[in-house]
């Protein structure tokens, strides 16, 4: 019930935004109107649209909550690993940059806070028209990214698991994964470069769309590990810390956090999705296709 009444609420931000884009877009629609174009050819434009709007979001809902729950516990360990290894590394007297308190890890908090910094600024930049391609800036958030990764993963050249659940590491993942990140922001680079001649075309919004998603995902993943660094100078842990325990085993008496996805919840999520969607762009839609078209063209 709970999660239907959440969808509901959902639902009246779509009634929100097609009640205003009839009203920005009277004109465009009267125009189609007196084109030949029929009450009911307008309502379903807009009855398709809710409903697509409702499909592609409860499967990306759906593709992101199964990816979450399934590694759920992956994700935790591996946070608990990063945020004691972190603090460890920059407790070990005996690394070049620690001959300040805590060196390394002041270090792979900075590089992280500016590579973050880097990515909302190509982020916002990137959609603004008539602009030339911002190769400096990009090669610049690069070089940021490689800095972030590589200082904020010094501790897997010594790491050791202290128990079956912490991942396996060598002195070459460190590599790996500054290399794997500095390729992964080269490739989308490149895809942007090449499909921004297609700025202007209907179909360039849905690789807009993926580069949100992309640039939002890379911002989440920067600020998380900047967020650990921070915390860690803040809190200033011991040696011995454990590390960020989400769920704590000495309090839940849980070594892994319990997961059960239900199938058939699933399914019900995206019929009743569907539905919602379908009855919020009635109203928008039956307002658009009531429009007259001589007088929508005459009030624009």
């Amino acid at each position: 019930i709970l999660l239907s009444l959440i969808i509901v609420v959902a639902g009246f931000n779509i009634v929100a935004v097609y009640t205003l884009v009839v009203r920005a877009k009277t004109r465009d629609i009267g125009i189609l109107r007196a084109l030949g174009g029929t009450e009911g050819g307008v309502t379903s434009i807009f009855l398709m649209s809710g409903g697509i709007c409702g499909l592609f979001g409860s499967i990306f809902g759906i593709i992101l909550g199964l990816l979450l729950a399934l590694n759920l516990n992956e994700i935790l360990d591996f946070i608990r690993v990063v945020s004691r290894e972190m603090n460890r590394m920059g407790l070990d007297r005996e690394r070049a940059l620690n001959f300040v308190e805590r060196g390394m890890t002041i270090e792979a908090t900075l590089a992280l806070a500016v590579a973050l910094g880097m990515l909302i600024w190509n982020w916002l930049l990137l959609y603004k028209e008539r602009r030339p391609h911002p190769w400096v800036r990009m090669i610049l958030a690069g070089v940021a990214l490689f800095a972030a990764s590589w200082l904020s993963t010094g501790w897997m050249t010594d790491y050791k698991a202290h128990d079956h659940y912490d991942a396996e590491f060598s002195p070459s993942s460190r590599v790996f994964f500054s290399v794997a990140i500095v390729g992964i922001w080269t490739l989308f680079c490149a895809a942007w470069r090449f499909l921004d001649r297609y700025r202007r075309r209907p179909s360039w919004v849905f690789f807009g769309f993926a580069a949100t998603i992309f640039m939002a995902a890379a911002s989440l993943g920067v600020f998380a590990t900047l967020a650990i660094g921070a915390g860690i100078l803040l809190r200033q842990p011991d040696f011995s810390w454990p590390g960020l325990e989400l769920f704590s085993r000495q309090i839940y008496y849980l070594d892994r956090v319990p997961v059960f996805v239900d199938y058939g919840a699933l399914v019900y999520i995206v019929i009743w999705t569907l539905f919602v969607s379908l009855c919020c762009s009635i109203y928008p839609a039956l307002r658009a296709a009531a429009a007259n078209p001589v007088e929508a063209i005459r009030d624009e």
